[in-house]
């Protein structure tokens, strides 16, 4: 279970995050929606500890993090349950894409150099990347190297994956192929997944619930069938009125 209690987050005087509850089953798919600077990549970030909270209480299964106090080993069990995909790939340049898989194997699990790569390996050919093993990152498309860094984060094996706008960062023509993948994560792995994306009609598609985000609360959530058929704040009808057509959901 996660569950999340009045988290708050400031940079200086500006308050990103004003109060945000959340509670999520282990197994579920969640989407992230709402407009840009609402503080969805903040929120994700504060759940693996990328950005330390404020104020608030975070519960990951038996892991419980409260402000002020992060302590290096709760940081580290948080990180080797939660996994990250970010918008950007965050990849090694000078690592090739099976070493990009492999180091944190080897880094943060001891795995052995052959036992790492060996994953690695099978990673990126569940990722359609099984011929791009030796590709440096300046070799490969936008989507192959989000391919690459979707597989460094599977195969550290977490219980939760969050994803930043893992298709913000892409041409058009690449982000087909880029969703096509995480759509086999979230249906084929026994995973939690959070997703940040403005990809609408795929939050529809993926998601078991979809919470709408503005101004550094979450303004309402539900299953996608009612959310964006019949929202009930006029925030969230706002918000889909500029994205879907009329038709598609109730005012």
């Amino acid at each position: 279970m996660i569950k999340v209690t009045d988290l708050k987050k400031s940079f200086g005087d500006l308050e990103v995050l004003m109060g945000v509850n959340l509670t999520l089953s282990m197994g579920e798919t969640v989407s992230i929606i709402g407009p840009s600077g609402s503080g969805k990549s903040t929120f994700i970030r504060c759940l693996n500890l990328l950005e330390k909270p404020n104020a608030g209480r975070i519960e990951i299964d038996d892991i419980v993090i409260e402000p002020p106090n992060f302590p290096a080993k709760i940081v580290q069990q948080v990180r080797l349950k939660v996994g990250m995909v970010f918008q950007s790939f965050n990849l090694f340049p000078h690592y090739t894409a099976l070493e990009n898989v492999a180091v944190g194997l080897m880094t943060v699990k001891g795995f052995s150099k052959s036992h790492a790569r060996s994953l690695a390996a099978e990673y990126l050919e569940k990722v359609g990347l099984a011929d791009k093993l030796s590709n440096y990152p300046a070799h490969l498309s936008g989507g192959q190297q989000q391919r690459v860094a979707i597989a460094r984060t599977l195969a550290m094996s977490p219980t939760i994956i969050l994803m930043d706008e893992p298709t913000s960062a892409l041409d058009p023509e690449l982000v087909h192929e880029v969703l096509s993948v995480i759509r086999e994560v979230v249906t084929e792995h026994t995973v939690t997944s959070i997703i940040v994306t403005h990809e609408l009609n795929f939050a529809k598609e993926i998601s078991d619930r979809v919470f709408f985000m503005d101004k550094g609360v979450f303004v309402e959530a539900g299953p996608p069938s009612e959310l964006f058929v019949r929202p009930t704040k006029d925030r969230t009808k706002a918000f889909l009125a500029k994205f879907l057509p009329n038709d598609d959901f109730t005012i």
